[in-house]
């Protein structure tokens, strides 16, 4: 999908149509132990309540849900239909404050892991003229569209979203908005929204990039899933060194001019995500029951 030019939001790419349903089938060998085979196991479950295939699984796209999990036709556990058996079946597999294995300089374990279930509330509902997020596709047009409101500036004080333009533009991140217009910011400074991921492109040749890497995947992780007969979304945000220690710099590229500066990204943006109320008249998510998770950001 393009960001900019006459094929801006069009898909490009091959993709599975949703609904789609398949099976994946695990041999172990006789020789595996009970460990190896319930470390598999937990993951292929985590995977059916999280995961996603395909590009921009991060936002949502692609996301799968497990159906049925057995060992030689024999059901292996019950699988969530319910927002409560949901939530128990996540924290059965990520319990608070364990640590995840460390398998890159920059991930951690679930102390800063806040993880929760979101739904539209009615204002949103009536921006994106819906009565109901009653399918997959349009439970992504609002997590999205709750993105766009947050994060955009807009023009004239309206944010578009394809050929809309009558939402008032909430004109958050302003020195954002300032830098790429006038360029003139401090000496230190870059765009607060890199936290949502790297690159963060303003236009084809300005943006903010890793001054080491090509991209820093968004710490932000959108899912969705149907339970109780609804959709709903649910979004983790993983807390960690947004880069290697010895690595946190970014590239601002400005109208032809570059800068490298120390990356200090605010991990809380990202939860003011969720509970963005615009103009404090409302939020466009509501959470579906505690947080599942709520390590400390």
């Amino acid at each position: 999908m393009e960001a900019f030019g006459k094929e801006a939001g069009q898909l490009k790419r091959p993709c599975l149509a949703e609904g789609t349903k398949f099976t994946v089938e695990l041999l172990f060998k006789r020789t595996a132990s009970e460990a190896a085979v319930k470390s598999v196991l937990d993951a292929v479950r985590l995977f059916g309540l999280l995961g996603g295939v395909g590009a921009r699984s991060r936002r949502g796209w692609g996301s799968v849900q497990l159906l049925s999990l057995t060992e030689d036709g024999r059901p292996l556990s019950d699988v969530p239909t319910t927002a409560e058996a949901y939530a128990r079946a996540l924290k059965k597999l990520l319990p608070a404050g364990t640590t995840a294995a460390r398998y890159s300089a920059f991930v951690g374990g679930t102390e800063g892991t806040h993880l929760r279930m979101v739904r539209p509330t009615k204002r949103l509902l009536d921006a994106i003229e819906r009565k109901a997020a009653d399918n997959g596709l349009s439970m992504l047009e609002a997590l999205g569209a709750a993105m766009v409101w947050y994060r955009g500036w807009g023009h004239g004080g309206r944010i578009a979203t394809g050929e809309r333009m009558h939402w008032p533009s909430a004109k958050n991140f302003p020195s954002d908005h300032d830098w790429f217009r006038y360029g003139d910011q401090p000496q230190d400074f870059h765009p607060e929204r890199i936290v949502f991921g790297l690159p963060h492109m303003y236009s084809k040749t300005d943006g903010v990039e890793p001054a080491e890497y090509s991209r820093r995947a968004s710490p932000l992780l959108l899912h969705v899933v149907r339970l109780d007969g609804q959709y709903c979304g649910v979004a983790t945000i993983l807390h960690s060194d947004f880069l290697p220690p010895d690595e946190n710099k970014v590239t601002l590229l400005h109208k032809g001019h570059t800068t490298t500066v120390v990356a200090d990204p605010d991990f809380e943006l990202l939860l003011n995500y969720l509970d963005f109320a615009p103009d404090g008249q409302g939020r466009l998510l509501e959470q579906v029951g505690p947080p599942i998770l709520a390590g400390g950001l």
